[in-house]
């Protein structure tokens, strides 16, 4: 699960390869490392999450697996240029 630790290590070995074979060949694949991937994959759910409005900002924060919500909120400004309460006021009319 997204919200859940992911490790790179448990990644890995759970291909059953070395950290930084599976490191370079997974950025080849996606252009991304798998930190990044997850980081906007968390984001782009958070985005969907925040829209449905069933949940608080904090709420999204923790079930998209961020565990400081001063940190999420960096995050999502930086990937999506607003805060995710501005955002939410600027998709759903709140």
């Amino acid at each position: 699960e997204y919200g859940a630790k992911i490790t790179l290590e448990r990644l890995a070995e759970a291909c059953g390869i070395s950290q930084n074979y599976f490191s370079r060949r997974f950025k080849e694949i996606t252009g991304q490392t798998p930190f990044e991937y997850l980081l906007v994959y968390r984001i782009e759910t958070a985005c969907e999450m925040l829209l449905s409005g069933s949940d608080s900002v904090t709420d999204v924060c923790f079930k998209c697996g961020f565990n400081d919500l001063s940190y999420f909120i960096n995050v999502f400004k930086r990937h999506i240029g607003i805060s995710p309460k501005v955002y939410v006021k600027t998709h759903c009319g709140m």
